[in-house]
């Protein structure tokens, strides 16, 4: 009981906190959480989990540089999508944070990330002894290695994805949610892609990484966004509260257990498990190709900084509602099944 109480303590410290500083730049979140939970918690209690190994990355098709550009490049064509590496080299957006041997790679080979450099000019005024801001300027950045291997520009994609909807100077709330689903969307299409002109054994493996990884994802934030939501709606966790929100108290202390762990992550667990719905958006692709509009459509309204969370996931034609759940899981089991069709058909 003292440590339950220790820990409830440390917990409402934390999303005091949370709160307090940063529920502005959280707000549209924060709004919809109860919206996203119920997305989470469907899924997180229907969601089957995919035991396939996979070869060692490091062991697959080698790719220098230019040839994943033109990769790339080609695949934007094939959207009739208007983007070119070249571009991002020439304004310094795409920064190589390092070139490695694949056997050296280790992190490197999932790592990337998209974030804004940000200059300020100051004058400091002798008189008055006041630094003052004369101009800031931002600069879109995309951070990836190059291992030496085709894999290498999933991740370019990946990251370029989050380019593409990015505002001048800052993300806004739903830009800031649906940039991971849109991205990790991009990336399944340009699997496939990849897949169709002959790359099958790259597609495959990083198509089951896909489910693998947003699956753990998933059951990393359940419990993480469960506690958030207790607090928001009721102002403290305690036991009382967990039973009468969720009819329940016996998940209660592993709750507690996997928040206190994973509570550092906790924005992370925002944008991230909303991801998983891209296995709805590339399913819907595979179905009709049609579909493909209303992808390039979100990308685009994301950045009106006006849209909502409800009319951006209208777009792609969801509500989450009972009825869009089940198609979510249903598009979800789709995928997997596939994956698992791919393997008893190798055996």
């Amino acid at each position: 009981m003292d440590k339950e109480n220790t820990i409830e303590k440390e917990i409402n410290e934390f999303l005091k906190n949370l709160f307090n500083t940063s529920y502005n730049e959280n707000k549209i979140f924060l709004n919809n959480l109860k919206n996203i939970y119920i997305l989470i918690s469907f899924l997180y209690d229907t969601l089957e989990k995919l035991d396939i190994d996979t070869k060692d990355l490091r062991n697959t098709t080698r790719k220098d540089y230019v040839e994943k550009t033109h990769l790339i490049n080609d695949f934007y064509k094939s959207l009739g999508i208007n983007f070119k590496v070249n571009d991002i080299e020439k304004n310094g957006t795409l920064n190589i944070l390092e070139t490695n041997e694949p056997i050296d790679a280790t992190s490197q080979l999932t790592y990337g990330n998209n974030n804004y450099i940000f200059y300020e000019k100051r004058s400091f005024n002798f008189k008055t002894k006041e630094d003052n801001i004369i101009s800031r300027n931002y600069h879109k950045a995309i951070n990836v290695y190059n291992n030496g291997l085709l894999i290498d520009s999933i991740i370019w994609v990946h990251e370029i994805s989050h380019y593409k909807n990015q505002p001048k100077e800052k993300r806004h709330e739903v830009n800031d949610i649906l940039t991971e689903l849109i991205a990790y969307t991009e990336e399944l299409l340009y699997i496939d892609y990849l897949e169709n002109i002959g790359y099958e054994e790259e597609a495959k493996i990083f198509k089951i990484m896909e489910y693998q990884n947003l699956y753990s994802i998933l059951n990393f934030s359940y419990y993480i966004i469960k506690i958030t939501l207790l607090y928001y709606l009721l102002g403290s966790v305690n036991k009382e509260n967990y039973l009468l929100l969720y009819k329940e108290d016996k998940s209660y202390n592993k709750a507690l257990e996997l928040f206190n762990k994973g509570k550092n992550d906790i924005r992370l667990c925002y944008h991230y498990s909303i991801a998983i719905i891209s296995l709805y958006n590339y399913i819907e692709y595979k179905k009709d190709k049609s579909f493909l509009a209303n992808l390039k459509r979100l990308n685009k309204e994301i950045m009106n900084y006006n849209i909502s969370l409800e009319n951006a996931l209208k777009i792609i034609n969801l509500k989450l509602d009972r009825e869009s759940l089940n198609k979510i899981l249903d598009r979800i089991n789709i995928y997997r099944n596939s994956l698992l069709e791919e393997r008893k058909n190798i055996k």
